[in-house]
């Protein structure tokens, strides 16, 4: 596995490349993880043996491009990359709550109790407004 900083953030990535048996077609994949490991353990032997820790690390996405072939543009590598680093900005986004973005309102809808009530409750927002 190699690493890139994109970002400022550290990221590892490794390249898949398969030929085909029978003719010159084949496949290539990029996965990039998280440069951050995460230590498991398991038992040497499957159910018997001293316990081992290895390490992991969190497959973050796959671009299904080599972004190291010289066939490829740099400027189409990168917008592949950044693309997948956005969404990842977007799951984090979702994990926090963060749905949909703050909507600016103007208040158009102000309810009030009673007429000589100094505040209301705007109808499209819910806030609470002083006029």
């Amino acid at each position: 596995m190699k690493e890139i900083t994109i970002k400022g953030r550290k990221y590892l990535y490794e390249i898949n490349r398969h030929s085909g048996d029978y003719d010159t077609s084949g496949w290539q994949e990029t996965i990039f993880y998280n440069a951050t490991p995460i230590t498991k353990t398991r038992k040497k032997y499957w159910l018997w043996g001293p316990t081992v820790e290895y390490f992991e690390y969190n497959e973050l996405f796959r671009l299904h491009i080599d972004i190291e072939s010289p066939e490829l543009t740099k400027n189409f590598v990168t917008k592949k990359v950044m693309e997948k680093i956005d969404l990842l900005g977007r799951k984090e986004e979702i994990a926090r709550g963060d749905i949909l973005e703050e909507q600016p309102c103007d208040h158009p809808f102000v309810s009030k109790e009673y007429a000589t009530q100094p505040y209301g409750t705007c109808m499209s927002c819910g806030k609470t407004i002083l006029e």
